[in-house]
């Protein structure tokens, strides 16, 4: 990873890459998306749902940028997770033919597309002029996919940067004001009344430990 940061600390959610502290998902939250894919044909509903939490932000975002409405990119998302999950628990899903992420923004692009002739049947919306721009073929998709795949390797080692790695809030919020505000150090320290040093080791600390989150999220979601 280069370490490039854009993205908010605070008000996160929060889901751990390691130790596996309680969470809905506890079962499965150190498992990788290749197990829980294996897990999920065999039928294991709980591994299907921690497999569809991580992959369904994705689709989400991929629908939102072909040009879908919120509401349709959820449902778009749910429509492709759901045919995904009927494939693999009637063995239909064949992982020779082709990667995973190929056959979910294949199944995404059809259905953004049905969803888009819907709206201009129904509403009389710009369904048409926005179907022209979809790609004709899914390898314009997959890079989208991968970039939105890298966006939720990041949100997730952000929030558990945020929440679960033992910061104190000041420590995090050094980190914040200088990474994503773009404040000096000299002024951070004078907001929160410490050393310029500790405002330096601070930011130092958290960078080190975000880019260890970075590692380890990607080698937890590879998806081939």
């Amino acid at each position: 990873w280069t370490l490039t940061l854009t993205h908010p600390l605070f008000g996160s959610a929060g889901y751990p890459p390691k130790g596996c502290p309680s969470s809905p998902l506890m079962d499965y939250s150190c498992t990788t998306t290749a197990q829980l894919l294996a897990l999920a044909s065999d039928e294991s509903d709980a591994a299907w749902n921690a497999l569809a939490e991580r992959i369904r932000p994705i689709l989400q975002r991929i629908a939102l940028r072909i040009g879908l409405s919120a509401e349709d990119a959820d449902e778009v998302a749910q429509d492709a997770l759901l045919q995904c999950w009927k494939a693999l628990r009637e063995d239909t899903y064949n992982r020779e033919r082709g990667r995973l992420r190929k056959y979910l923004v294949g199944i995404t692009r059809n259905r953004a597309i049905d969803r888009l002739r819907k709206a201009t049947r129904d509403r009389g919306t710009r369904g048409d002029s926005l179907i022209q721009t979809i790609p004709s073929t899914t390898d314009e998709l997959e890079e989208l996919f991968e970039e939105e795949h890298r966006q939720k390797i990041l949100d997730d080692a952000m929030d558990t940067l945020a929440n679960r790695s033992g910061f104190s809030e000041p420590t995090l919020r050094a980190f914040e004001r200088v990474h994503f505000d773009g404040a000096t150090p000299a002024d951070v320290a004078r907001e929160l009344s410490v050393k310029v040093t500790a405002v330096h080791n601070s930011t130092s600390r958290c960078r080190r430990r975000l880019q260890d989150l970075l590692e380890e999220f990607t080698e937890l979601y590879e998806l081939a």
